[in-house]
């Protein structure tokens, strides 16, 4: 019998042998990467349960004929906003919020900020505790606009904050304290209270320290007024009230916010400023398109924000996920004898959303 058949038995064999354990490989491997695939698909649900995050992007293109009543015309289009909103569920009664936001507007250099970095307590001896970076529950802003409202620049404020919150039934409230930015000042604080009923709510909101609120700070700053850095203006208490109405499908809208005088030394010079803010805003739907019209009034904020607005808006879905809104304004300066232009801006906005 030659070479080649005394092995050609073996070989076979061997040949066979081999054959068998590459299935059971095969079949082995296929089993391993199903598993880890279905453990990857559970990990992934595991972390949609826990984890959620929303994105919002503002696209604004816009035309003033008369820029801050100087005259001048101006125009352009802008990445207003574009906000990262993300909510961790650590446990059943503790959710971590972190919301990171760019305001670009028009030449804004400011980037990309924290807007909000906070952890929610909740049922802490009947009541939820919220720590860290927030927005203070002091107004609420809300409109149809392309715009913030008047009130919205004026006494929006983001501070780091231990807030308290209880809700009954239709009313809640929230008490919360802060440490002040503008000087060597000792902890302020603020309680708001609402009721929210089937066709209308309403709130009022309070804050020990209005100056520590970016409009009303910048404000006294922009006009100089440097002495509510020290003495009784740091306690100067301002106040929100707001309500709404649904009836027969128009929604009302009022926000007012007014504050004790703030007195100020410049150069020896004593100046009292009382600012206040109110908006008044009426909406509707028709055939898919929100339809708006809103009239703002503000005292003692003259170099600063514009005396009267009134404004009209239109805005509809053109997905689901991304919508298209228009507005037009009338701004009316302050009088020469309050020291303003006596002059009016007519402007226009078109604003694209997109949020997923």
């Amino acid at each position: 019998m030659s070479y080649l058949k005394r092995i050609n038995k073996p070989l076979a064999l061997c040949a066979a042998l081999l054959s068998t354990s590459g299935v059971v490989f095969a079949n082995s491997t296929s089993e391993v990467n199903n598993r880890l695939i279905d453990l990857a698909a559970e990990q992934a649900r595991l972390l949609s349960d826990r984890l959620s995050m929303e994105v919002l992007l503002e696209i604004e293109s816009f035309y003033t004929d008369s820029d801050s009543f100087s005259g001048e015309a101006r125009h352009n289009i802008v990445l207003a906003t574009a906000e990262l909103v993300t909510v961790a569920k650590l446990t059943d009664s503790i959710n971590a919020n972190f919301i990171l936001v760019y305001e670009g507007g028009d030449g804004d250099p400011t980037g990309i900020n924290v807007d909000v970095a906070s952890l929610k307590f909740s049922d802490v001896l009947g009541a939820d505790l919220l720590v860290g970076r927030h927005y203070l529950p002091f107004g609420a802003y809300e409109t149809n606009m392309v715009n913030d409202t008047l009130l919205h620049e004026l006494v929006e404020v983001r501070r780091t904050i231990a807030m308290v919150s209880k809700s009954y039934d239709v009313y809640s409230a929230s008490l919360y304290i802060f440490e002040a930015d503008i000087s060597e000042q000792t902890t302020s604080y603020g309680l708001s209270l609402n009721a929210e009923y089937e066709h209308f709510s309403f709130g009022a909101d309070y804050i020990s320290n209005v100056a520590e609120t970016g409009g009303v700070y910048g404000m006294l700053e922009d006009l100089g007024y440097h002495g509510h850095l020290d003495g009784k203006d740091q306690r100067t208490a301002g106040l929100v009230l707001r309500g709404q109405a649904d009836f027969g499908g128009f929604k009302m809208i009022v926000e007012s916010f007014q504050s004790d005088e703030l007195t100020s030394s410049t150069f020896g010079t004593t100046k009292d400023v009382k600012p206040k803010a109110l908006h008044i805003e009426f909406s509707t739907e028709y055939k898919g398109w929100v339809l708006a019209s809103a009239f703002q009034r503000t005292d003692g904020l003259m170099g600063m924000l514009a005396r009267e607005r009134a404004s009209v808006s239109a805005g509809t879905a053109i997905s689901d996920n991304t919508s298209i809104i228009a507005e037009l304004w009338r701004d009316k300066d302050y009088s020469l004898s309050y020291g303003g232009t006596a002059k009016n801006s007519h402007s226009a906005s078109v604003q694209v959303a997109f949020e997923f």
